[in-house]
C-alpha cells in the first residue's frame, strides 16, 4: 500500500520507478509526491511520454545504442570535422561483429562501478519471495520496457539492414540476456531474429 513505503527503503520509492520518472512533474521523482497514479502510473500517460521520445537507448545493448545514437547524429550534431571523423571511425572500427575489444581513439565505452561489491550475476539468483516483491513493484516498468525492448530492436535491425548494412548486435551480445531478461516471459534472441529483414 501507499503508505507502508514511508521510509522509501531511505533512498527512493521502487515502485515502477522509470514510468514515474517519465511522466512525473517533479525534478527529481524518487517519492511518490507529485505522481499521477502514485506507484501504478496510468498507462495511456506513460505511453504517451514514451512515444515523445527521440531516442532512448538501453542499458543492457548499450554498445548497440551507442553505435544507433552516432548513426543517427553523426551528420547533423556534430559540426567539428574532427568529431564527425571519429565517429566514422567508431561506427567503421567498433559497431561490427564480433564486438571488437580495443578501444577506438577516444570513444571508448566507459564503464562505471557503482560500488565494490559489483553485481550479482542474474536476477534467477534472487529469492521467490524477493522475485514476487519485484514483480509487484515493477508491472508498468516492465510493461513499457517490453514496448521499449521491440521498439529498439527493431531500430537496431534498420541500423543493420539500412543504415550501416551489416551486424551490429552480435550472438555474443544476445546471449548473456537469455537468462536475465527470461522473467519478463520473453526471449531477446528470438525478438530479435523475428523482425523482418527488408532486403
Amino acid at each position: 500500500n501507499e503508505t507502508g513505503y514511508l521510509n522509501y527503503y531511505r533512498c527512493y520509492h521502487p515502485a515502477n520507478y522509470q514510468t514515474r520518472a517519465l511522466i512525473s512533474a517533479d525534478k527529481e521523482p524518487h517519492g511518490l509526491a507529485g505522481t499521477i497514479g502514485h506507484s501504478y502510473p496510468d498507462w495511456h500517460m506513460v505511453s504517451r511520454s514514451y512515444e515523445e521520445l527521440d531516442f532512448a537507448g538501453s542499458v543492457e545493448f548499450y554498445h548497440q545504442s551507442r553505435c544507433l545514437f552516432y548513426f543517427r547524429l553523426n551528420r547533423t550534431a556534430f559540426t567539428s570535422k574532427e568529431k564527425q571523423q571519429q565517429v566514422q571511425d567508431y561506427l567503421k572500427k567498433a559497431c561490427v561483429c564480433p564486438k571488437p575489444s580495443i578501444t577506438i581513439g577516444t570513444m571508448s565505452d566507459p564503464h562505471v562501478e557503482h560500488h565494490e561489491l559489483g553485481h550479482r550475476s542474474h536476477l534467477r539468483e534472487l529469492s521467490e519471495p524477493v522475485l514476487q516483491n519485484i514483480a509487484k513493484l515493477t508491472t508498468v516498468d516492465v510493461r513499457l520496457y517490453k514496448e521499449f525492448l521491440r521498439d529498439f530492436l527493431r531500430q537496431i535491425v534498420w541500423l543493420e539492414t539500412k543504415g550501416l548494412k551489416r551486424r551490429v548486435l552480435c550472438d555474443d551480445d544476445l546471449q548473456p540476456w537469455e537468462e536475465e531478461l527470461s522473467y519478463l516471459g520473453l526471449n531477446v534472441t528470438k525478438m530479435y531474429l523475428d523482425i523482418p529483414r527488408a532486403t
